[in-house]
């Protein structure tokens, strides 16, 4: 009785197989990976439909001009076929997200900025699949760290600590009337609530006030740790006067109920986080820019004014005390002190949000794997 035979075909289906396999699942150079792929499963087709073939005696009319076309025929299907499985593996690829055993307690949702700035950081580098799958893989390591950081009892220790110390330092505020210099401990003149002095033109081309703190689109990186910043100004100030001026004082307020409310300015709190250096971003959907135009505190009092002369940058600031949310905030007020006078004041409204002819550069870190805090 003879054996059972096994066809070269179906040998050929089998190499065909575990070359497919191996393609798939060993790591190889991303530029012949594609192609690698798309000839492995194009090649155990094709043998799948020469298996067929010789499975079932038609061997003999592959010889004929019409096996000749069944055969090219079924080269361009199994082709075709390839090219489709590769297509469906690659869009599996692109939908690869974050590690789900990740606590979603750590990653912080982040509501939708300015419209115009809404962009993709997939779109905007034009990142191929495998490169997106790459970050995504890198990024699921910082939230990792992120969450081994938000575990410690030493963190919390330290937030405590912090809440602490504004709670003590706004009670001293609430006895004295005014802001307290934290550097310098010592009380930050008030404004009276009306000035007509104007030697100082002021000019403010960027407003961004969030609506609410959740909300903030604007943030200060100090390290691994973006700060909140609810209120975002770019202001320009010009000396009209024939005279230098050298500004002693730049006080917000916002108008409240009861008179102006004080605004705190970010990093006045503590001393030693004065962003003077740290990086001013505004996240957008999916990318995050680093805006330019340096901050203009506490530089400008170190700068005399010369007629004539322009002095720019960003303010940065907490919400007015007793205002909760920025919807609530109606009239801002910025005012300007020089040798011993208040030499300049512009009131303007919050809302809507204004920003002219700013430059941004891209910030590549992910804002959502760092720690968020408050100032």
């Amino acid at each position: 009785m003879d054996k059972p035979r096994v066809s070269k075909a179906f040998w050929g289906i089998l190499v065909s197989a575990f070359f497919t396999l191996v393609t798939n699942l060993t790591p190889i150079p991303q530029e012949i990976k594609p192609a690698l792929v798309w000839f492995s499963w194009t090649m155990l087709l094709f043998c799948c439909a020469g298996w067929l073939l010789t499975h079932f005696e038609v061997a003999q009319r592959i010889r004929s001009p019409q096996g000749a076309m069944t055969i090219l025929i079924v080269a361009v299907v199994s082709a075709l076929a390839g090219i489709t499985v590769w297509m469906l593996i690659q869009s599996r690829v692109t939908t690869v997200t974050l590690p789900t055993s990740q606590p979603p307690a750590t990653i912080e949702a982040v509501p939708p900025p300015p419209d115009d700035l809404q962009d993709s950081q997939y779109a905007v580098l034009k990142l191929s699949t495998a490169k997106k799958a790459e970050i995504d893989a890198m990024k699921s390591t910082l939230f990792r760290i992120k969450s081994d950081i938000l575990d410690q009892p030493e963190y919390y220790k330290y937030r405590a600590a912090k809440d602490a110390y504004r709670a003590e330092m706004e009670k001293i505020e609430a006895e004295c009337g005014c802001l307290i210099d934290a550097a310098k401990f010592q009380g930050i003149p008030k404004p009276p609530s009306r000035i007509d002095a104007n030697k100082l033109n002021i000019s403010i081309t960027a407003k961004m006030v969030a609506d609410r703190l959740d909300d903030t689109f604007f943030w200060v990186i100090r390290g691994s740790t973006k700060v909140r910043v609810p209120i975002a100004l770019f202001v320009t100030l010009t000396n009209t006067q024939p005279i230098p001026l050298q500004i002693e004082t730049l006080y917000l307020d916002a108008k409240g109920i009861d008179g102006w409310a004080d605004i705190r300015m970010v990093g006045s709190l503590l001393p030693l986080s004065v962003p003077t250096d740290m990086p001013l971003v505004l996240q957008g959907k999916n990318a995050a820019m680093v805006v330019r135009g340096g901050y203009l505190l506490p530089n400008l009092y170190s700068r005399v004014i010369q007629p004539g002369d322009k002095v720019s940058g960003w303010l940065v600031a907490e919400y007015p005390k007793g205002f909760k949310d920025g919807t609530d905030i109606g009239d801002m007020r910025i005012s300007l002190s020089a040798a011993g006078y208040w030499v300049a004041s512009k009131t303007f409204p919050a809302h809507p949000r204004v920003y002219e002819n700013q430059a941004f550069n891209f910030y590549p870190t992910p804002l959502d794997t760092m720690l968020t805090e408050d100032w």
